[in-house]
This record gives structure tokens, C-alpha cells and sequence, in this order.
């Protein structure tokens, strides 16, 4: 098998395909109407950093894009792809559920490596792109019931399977899926250069990263029970899982079929989210900067 799925129920969609047209529509209907600025400006004026605009706005860009293109990479596991069920009507189905715990334990190396590589580790803006980023990518598909638990699961579930095993043992295509998904992408980068410095120390040896993986697991676990303390983190991460929930949603109807009107209910439901969990940041601080979302 050489090409991982991301959908198999009737129709096939491929990882590669999926991943990159989320990318794609993140870019298209959210990062090109001001979705970035408005996010580095949140981070820019209410953290009251000391940092360049600018930089902080193409890091922001690059990292919500590749964030929300890396989003499935935890589909690539084997124990996924090679498991295949079969339903009541007799239909051939891969279930992936759980993947998204998957996906964040293997972006968040990437994501370190460029958010520190660009902005620095002492920077304040850094510390709350990576935590909000990553948390996304964990989150994008928490208004399922259960779907935290099973995400949890399947990290652990990950760890011991890696025990004996390099990354390539473990996952289909790896690590070529990410750079081919960067390679579709590096068109609409801001920051090419950095991103592939950062994608080549992030995956370029996996045996290391292998080797590394419960520290990161560990530094995961850290992001995630921080945000409590961080109301700017969250209520960033909450955006960009606003940006990407609809962008992957959209992306699957258009693949697999369904109803627009399904996709419409699950926005509705990441907005409530957002206006849940970041009011202030959602209602207030958008209107001093603007941006209409």
C-alpha cells in the first residue's frame, strides 16, 4: 500500500488529496480575506509583544495552513489502513477514529521546529501559535461524543505500537506524505525557506524522532492542559479549529458526497464554540481590528 486513505466507505479519497485541498480551502476562504492578520493583530496588541507585525503575520499564515493540511496525518497509521471492516450492507469501511490524538502527536514537531525557528523561544506570540495550532489539530473533531477519549486512546495505543519500530514501520508513506503534501502547498507559503529547514529537522530522521516520541507526547499533554491558563491560546486555537473543521468539512462533501446542509450544522456548531469559549476575544477584539469572520 502506498498511498494512505483519508476516506474509504464506497468512495475512496485519498490522504494526499484530502490534505491538500483543505489546505488549499483554508488559504482560499479564510487566510486570503485576512484570517492571519486578524490573529497576529489578537496576539500582536493583547500580549504586548515586543516583535515584529509583519513576521508574526507570515508565521501566523504558514502556520495555520500547514496546521490544517498536516490535520489527518494520524489516518496514515497501519492499524488504520489495513483494517479493514466490513458494514451491514456489505460495503468495504475504514474507521479512523481517534486519528486526530495521532495527527497532533506528529505535527506538533514540525510545528515547534517553525514557530521557534521563526519567532524565537522566548517569544510570547511563539508560545501561543504553537499551543493554539496543535490544539486545533487535536480538536477538529470534538463535537463528536467520545471523540476526546478515543483521541487519547489512540495516542497511547500509537506509543506502544512504535515500541520496536521506526515511523516508517508504523505509517504508510511516511515521511514522503508530508513532503508531498508540502510540495502541492510551498506555492501559497510565506516563508518557504523556514518551512522546509523546519520540515527536514522535524521528519528528516524519524528514528530520532521515534526515539523522541514520549517526550513529545509528553510536551502534547503540556500544550493542551495549559490552555486553561491561557485564554488568548484558546480562543486562537478555537479560530483556526473554526477555519478548519469548515474547510474539512466542505472538502469531504465535495469528495465523498453528503449534505451542504450537514456541513452548515457542524459550523454552526464550531461558532458556538468559539463564542463559548472566547467571547471576549471573539466579540470584542474583532470588532477593534475590523475583521468580520
Amino acid at each position: 500500500m502506498s498511498e494512505p486513505f483519508a476516506y474509504l466507505e464506497i468512495v475512496e479519497e485519498r490522504l494526499l488529496d484530502h490534505s491538500v485541498n483543505v489546505g488549499i480551502t483554508v488559504h482560499e476562504d479564510f487566510l486570503k480575506r485576512g484570517f492571519d492578520k486578524y490573529i497576529a493583530r489578537i496576539m500582536f496588541n493583547v500580549l504586548k509583544v515586543d516583535e515584529n507585525l509583519d513576521l508574526i503575520i507570515k508565521a501566523t499564515h504558514d502556520s495555520i495552513l500547514i496546521s490544517s493540511a498536516f490535520h489527518d496525518l494520524g489516518k496514515a497509521w497501519k492499524h488504520y489502513q489495513e483494517n479493514l471492516k466490513k458494514s451491514s450492507e456489505g460495503n468495504k469501511y475504514i474507521s479512523f477514529k481517534g486519528h486526530e490524538g495521532i495527527s497532533a502527536l506528529l505535527v506538533y514537531p514540525f510545528m515547534e521546529k517553525f514557530i521557534l525557528k521563526v519567532l524565537g523561544d522566548d517569544s510570547s506570540s511563539s508560545d501561543t501559535l504553537l499551543r493554539a495550532t496543535v490544539r486545533a489539530v487535536m480538536m477538529h473533531h470534538h463535537t463528536m461524543i467520545g471523540r476526546k477519549a478515543e483521541a487519547k486512546d489512540s495516542i497511547v495505543k500509537f506509543i506502544k505500537d512504535l515500541k520496536g519500530k521506526s515511523l516508517e514501520d508504523a505509517l504508510v508513506s511516511w515521511p514522503e506524505i508530508v513532503y508531498e503534501i508540502m510540495s502541492k502547498l510551498q506555492g501559497l507559503l510565506n516563508l518557504k525557506n523556514d518551512v522546509e529547514e523546519s520540515l527536514n529537522e522535524a521528519y528528516g530522521m524519524s528514528s530520532e524522532l521515534t526515539r523522541n516520541i514520549l517526550k513529545i507526547r509528553q510536551r502534547l499533554d503540556m500544550t493542551l492542559l495549559r490552555r486553561a491558563s491561557n485564554v488568548i491560546s484558546e480562543g486562537i486555537s478555537n479560530m483556526i479549529l473554526y477555519a478548519l473543521i469548515t474547510a474539512d468539512n466542505m472538502v469531504a462533501i465535495r469528495a465523498r458526497g453528503g449534505s451542504p446542509r450537514w456541513a452548515w450544522e457542524k459550523r454552526k456548531n464550531v461558532v458556538e464554540s468559539v463564542r463559548k469559549y472566547s467571547k471576549v476575544l471573539f466579540e470584542v477584539l474583532s470588532y477593534d481590528h475590523g475583521v468580520r469572520l
